[in-house]
């Protein structure tokens, strides 16, 4: 149980790790008021010598001061939802003015990237063995895949798994992945994915879209589709769209919709005790043992007063441009 985070704190003599035990679900509500803020929060983290890995980390960032660099991954919304994801990061680097903000898309892998070798967050664990069929055509929709055939023809379908996913079964998954030669889905709110694959058979090629992340994806893509080559596009959903030449189509939302919807969350305040937590599960189970480890405890927030929150969030809302996806 728990919502682990990494973060790494880069200054001029070195750099610094930490954790959260229950953080990675609020990464972006925790570092959007700005590089001070954020700081703070940072230094405020449990001090480690120990990463988390591929398995167990769901967030994380790296602050670099002297390069004044944002990266991070982790939270709700912004990774189910790739309107969120995109007006999230506009605000935030309004928030973080003359600083760069970038999406890890390839998680904590991308964090030490910047660091040093990737194999520190690597698991070890033994590749499973490649999934049977593929959900489609379900209740949920996380995903839409488009396939390429190798004599051109366009086959469309919404998936209940990630795309990211995708790799995880065999290639010959293109087979199967018989649908619609159009296909119509929102952008935001129910039915909308969060990603995204357009397979290419002729070229051998596994275009993806995220709002998400996934560690090691080059990785798999060479370990399982060989001689298929890995394509990423960030959270770019239009690059979908060009590849199937209109055939898939999104319905864009209005921008102040999802505005809302974020301000809402940023000036909402965190009540979450990990101690009055595993009181309630104790009260609700008398007479289970109910144990946990230390970390669960690990949880140290720095809530910006409520007053800054709205003063800042009107800030940057202020004036801001209306972003590729939402209605004009």
């Amino acid at each position: 149980m728990g919502q682990r985070a990494n973060y790494v704190l880069v200054e001029e003599g070195g750099w610094s790790l930490f954790y959260s035990h229950w953080a990675a679900n609020t990464i972006d509500r925790d570092l959007i008021w700005g590089p001070d803020h954020a700081i703070a929060f940072v230094r405020a983290q449990q001090p480690t010598a120990e990463w988390l890995d591929d398995v167990w980390c769901e967030g994380g960032a790296l602050v670099d001061l002297p390069r004044r660099l944002l990266l991070l991954f982790g939270g709700e919304d912004i990774r189910f939802d790739v309107l969120s994801h995109r007006l999230t990061l506009a605000l935030m680097r309004r928030a973080w003015q003359g600083w760069e903000v970038r999406w890890a898309f390839e998680g904590l892998g991308d964090v030490v990237d910047y660091l040093g070798p990737r194999a520190l967050v690597r698991s070890g664990r033994p590749d499973d063995e490649p999934r049977g069929d593929l959900p489609v055509g379900g209740p949920w929709t996380q995903s839409v895949l488009s396939v390429r055939g190798a004599g051109g023809a366009l086959s469309l379908v919404a998936c209940d798994v990630d795309a990211c996913d995708i790799v995880e079964y065999p290639p010959s998954v293109v087979d199967r992945l018989v649908g619609h030669g159009a296909i119509t889905l929102p952008l935001h709110g129910a039915g909308a994915p969060s990603s995204g694959a357009h397979l290419d058979v002729a070229a051998r090629r596994v275009h993806l879209w995220a709002a998400g992340f996934c560690q090691d994806l080059s990785d798999q893509v060479a370990r399982r589709w060989i001689g298929w080559e890995l394509v990423h596009h960030g959270a770019d959903f239009e690059s979908q769209i060009a590849l199937t030449e209109g055939a898939l189509t999104m319905t864009a939302a209005r921008q102040e919709e999802v505005e809302r919807e974020i301000a809402t969350y940023l000036l909402g305040s965190s009540t979450f005790d990990p101690a009055k937590t595993l009181s309630a599960l104790r009260a609700a189970r008398p007479d289970a043992s109910i144990e946990v480890n230390p970390p669960f405890f690990t949880h140290r927030p720095h809530e910006v007063p409520a007053d800054e929150r709205a003063r800042m969030l009107t800030r940057i809302l202020a004036g801001l441009p209306r972003q590729p996806g939402f209605m004009p």
